[in-house]
C-alpha cells in the first residue's frame, strides 16, 4: 500500500496498492498527464492488498473526490492510520483465529505479513528435546509480546541455510533482513524488535492478552520469524524494548486456554535441532531483495 502526492494537485493524496515496487508505480503515474512527478509519502507491505485497499477507500468515502479515482482530501497521517486500521481488519489476529485447534501451514516460499496490536503474545511451541518427541510432549519454547499497536509479525518459509540466528540462540539481535524499503536505502523499514527462527514442525501461537482469540501456525520447513514496530517503546534508560521482555503476564484464563491448546495439538511431524549450524560458523545472510523481491527489479512481474 502506498500514499502519494503531487504538488500540481495540492490538498489531495492518492492511496492505492501495487504488486510492484511503489517507486515504479509512482514513476508510472508521473507520466499520466500531470506536470510534476508524484512523490511517495509513505508505503508499507500488507497481505491481501486489494482487500486492504477496498477497506481504506470505504473508510475514506466522504473524502474521495471522484468514485472512479483514488484521490482523497485527507492528510498523510490520517491516510496512514486508515491503512493500518484496514490492515488489522483484513489480516489481523481475529481473521486467523479458529475456535478449534486448526493450524495454518507455513511452507517454503510463503510470506506472512501480520499486523499485531499492543500486548499480544507470540509463543513458539515444540519439543524441548529429541526425547520429548518420543513422549509426544509439546511445550512453550519461549514467550514474546508486542508493545504497541503498530507492530508487524513477519513469517518467512525458507531453507535452514537462509535463516539468521535470533535472540534465543545468540543472545543478541542480529542484522535486520529488510532494513529499508526503498532501493536508495533512504526509506527505513520499521524498527526490528524481534528476530527468531522456527524449526520444521514447530508451531507458533499468536493470541490476545485475554486469550479470547488464538491463531496457530505450523512450519513445514525452517521459518524466519521477525517482529518490527513503527512505534518503538523504551525503558527509562532509553534502551529499546524488545519483544522478549513481556510487560504483562498472561492472565490465568489465557494460560488455561494456551495449555488446553497445547494439550490438544498432535506431536511434531518432524524435528530439527536449532543449533544445526554453529553461531561461530561463517554465514552470509540473504540480501534484502531475497526477502522483498520488489527491491531487485524495476520490471512488471
Amino acid at each position: 500500500m502506498y500514499i502519494a502526492s503531487n504538488e500540481a494537485i495540492p490538498g489531495l493524496v492518492k492511496i492505492g496498492f501495487t504488486s510492484r515496487h511503489p517507486e515504479d508505480r509512482a514513476a508510472e503515474l508521473s507520466g499520466t498527464s500531470v506536470p510534476t512527478p508524484f512523490r511517495l509519502e509513505r508505503y508499507s507491505r500488507v497481505m491481501r492488498p486489494r482487500q486492504v485497499e477496498n477497506h481504506v477507500h470505504d473508510h475514506l468515502t466522504a473524502k474521495r473526490v471522484n468514485p472512479k479515482r483514488e484521490f482523497f482530501t485527507t492528510d498523510v497521517d490520517l491516510a496512514w492510520m486508515t491503512i493500518a486500521k484496514a490492515d488489522r481488519q483484513v489480516n489481523g489476529l481475529a481473521v486467523w483465529a479458529h475456535p478449534r485447534v486448526e493450524r495454518t501451514q507455513i511452507n517454503q516460499g510463503d510470506r506472512f505479513i501480520l499486523p499485531a496490536t499492543r500486548h499480544q503474545f507470540i509463543i513458539p511451541i515444540g519439543h524441548q528435546s529429541l526425547i520429548e518427541t518420543h513422549r509426544g510432549r509439546l511445550d512453550p519454547l519461549d514467550i514474546y509480546q508486542t508493545h504497541s499497536d503498530l507492530n508487524q509479525i513477519e513469517l518467512y518459509g525458507v531453507r535452514e541455510d537462509q535463516t539468521q540466528f535470533g535472540l534465543s540462540e545468540n543472545g543478541k539481535l542480529l542484522d535486520d533482513p529488510i532494513p529499508y524499503l526503498s532501493r536508495d536505502r533512504l526509506h527505513p523499514n520499521g524498527s526490528i524488535i524481534g528476530l527468531e527462527r522456527l524449526a520444521p514442525g514447530e508451531r507458533l501461537l499468536w493470541c490476545e492478552p485475554n486469550g479470547a482469540a488464538v491463531a496457530i501456525f505450523e512450519t513445514t520447513d525452517w521459518c524466519q520469524l521477525v517482529c518490527r514496530t513503527w512505534s518503538p517503546q523504551f525503558y527509562e534508560n532509553a534502551i529499546p524494548l524488545l519483544w522478549n521482555f513481556p510487560m504483562t503476564d498472561p492472565l490465568p484464563t489465557t494460560r488455561q486456554r494456551i495449555n488446553a491448546i497445547i494439550t490438544a495439538l498432535p506431536g511434531q511431524r518432524t524435528y530439527a535441532l536449532h543449533q544445526h549450524r554453529s553461531p561461530e560458523a561463517t554465514h552470509i545472510p540473504p540480501l534484502p531483495d531475497a526477502w522483498l523481491p520488489q527491491l531487485a527489479s524495476r520490471r512488471r512481474t
